[in-house]
């Protein structure tokens, strides 16, 4: 859990600044009530994340 935890902050700047805040939140609360809507919010954010690599990946290579 932590690591993700850590993953998520660190990549926070990519994905949207609100990722940290979200952390804030989901450490002082019951964690058994946001792990899945963490799980599901993360998810989403990832795929939005692969797609600006992709996008990214486009881009450089012209």
């Amino acid at each position: 859990m932590f690591i993700i935890a850590f993953q998520t902050i660190w990549l926070s700047p990519l994905i949207g600044f609100n990722r940290g805040f979200v952390i804030l939140i989901w450490l002082s609360t019951p964690s058994f009530i946001l792990i899945p809507a963490f799980f599901v919010d993360y998810y989403s954010d990832f795929r939005r994340y692969r797609k600006w690599i992709e996008t990214y990946d486009e881009n450089w290579k012209g």
